[in-house]
């Protein structure tokens, strides 16, 4: 088997051969002849079959045991020879092919690639350099259209503009415009609003005036709630302090009208049951608020002052 393989010996020698106009079109790379294969596979299947349907038709006894087996063992060394030949005959073919791979690699693969990178850099570059013209050029119509407004602090990364070659300059300028006067019609808006200073404050973070609002109204609308909560319980302190000094009040103006038993000395038994009304009671109980009294005094005492909780509503009758 030959092949004939015509490959030029340099990117200039390539560049320097005629064109399809001025001659015939020449192949670079050029088979001249096919590897031909002689397939007789298909006869070798046809025999393969009439030998196993011979085999499959003997009764299975201690005669037929010896042919079988015999053309089992004539197959599998068939089999074997024929696969060898099929190896032999793949490596054969794809031999060739492997040479050329590796000379197609060698002159043409490895001088391309780098031309090729070479020239996407340049243009890169070249991109890139018109690309950088243009947005320069569309940000001095946005700088000198936001000032002409009263917006000079303006910051071009705002407007999220993206700049390519296929988008005009015309086409540019018109979103630039139409983000400066988006701008100039919210700040006209905000200004209308309270707390316009802190909405503006958080206009500029993200250029959306409904949500800076937002941000604001409810950051106030949460402060009240929560001066609300606080002078709630400062008045709840101060009824709970006026509660117990009135408790503690009216405890001293009992203590102050209580006779002291005096006890004597020498403890003798007593000769007489004490009166109900002049036993000692202690008692505990919780008011209305949450305050705890304990008394400690006679019924009549105790009595009374718990007519006068009843009667300031610290409990209940």
């Amino acid at each position: 088997m030959t092949y004939e393989i015509l490959i030029p010996q340099s990117i200039e020698e390539l560049a320097e051969q005629p064109t399809e106009e001025e001659t015939p079109k020449q192949e670079l790379i050029t088979i001249v002849q096919l590897p031909i294969i002689e397939e007789r596979l298909q006869t070798i299947g046809e025999q393969i079959e009439a030998q196993m349907a011979h085999a499959l038709s003997l009764d299975v006894t201690e005669e037929t045991k010896v042919e079988i087996k015999k053309l089992k063992v004539e197959l599998t060394a068939s089999y074997k020879e024929l696969d060898a030949q099929r190896i032999a005959i793949k490596k054969a073919v794809l031999e060739p092919y492997n040479v050329l791979e590796a000379s197609f690699k060698k002159y043409v693969t490895d001088k391309f690639k780098p031309a090729e990178e070479e020239l996407n850099r340049r243009i890169k570059e070249v991109d890139d350099g018109l690309k950088t013209k243009k947005e320069e050029t569309v940000k001095k119509y946005f700088f000198e259209y936001a000032a002409s407004l009263g917006f000079d602090d303006l910051e071009w990364e705002s407007t999220k503009i993206v700049v390519t070659l296929s988008v005009s300059d015309k086409k540019l300028k018109e979103q630039a415009k139409s983000f400066v006067d988006k701008v100039k019609e919210d700040v006209e808006w905000i200004n209308s609003q309270e707390h316009s200073d802190e909405i503006l404050v958080e206009y500029y973070k993200f250029f959306n005036a409904m949500q800076a609002a937002n941000v604001v109204n409810n950051r106030h609308k949460a402060i009240e709630e929560q001066k609300q909560r606080q002078m709630r319980m400062e008045q709840q302190r101060a009824e709970r302090a006026v509660a117990e000094e009135r408790v503690e009040t009216a405890v001293e103006s009992i203590k102050a009208e209580e006779v002291p038993l005096s006890v004597p000395e020498t403890l003798s038994p007593p000769t007489a049951e004490i009166p109900e009304a002049e036993k000692i009671y202690d008692v505990s109980f919780t008011c209305n608020n949450g305050l705890n009294v304990n008394l400690h005094g006679i019924r009549p005492h105790i009595s009374e002052f718990k007519q006068l909780l009843i009667k300031e509503g610290y409990i209940n009758g």
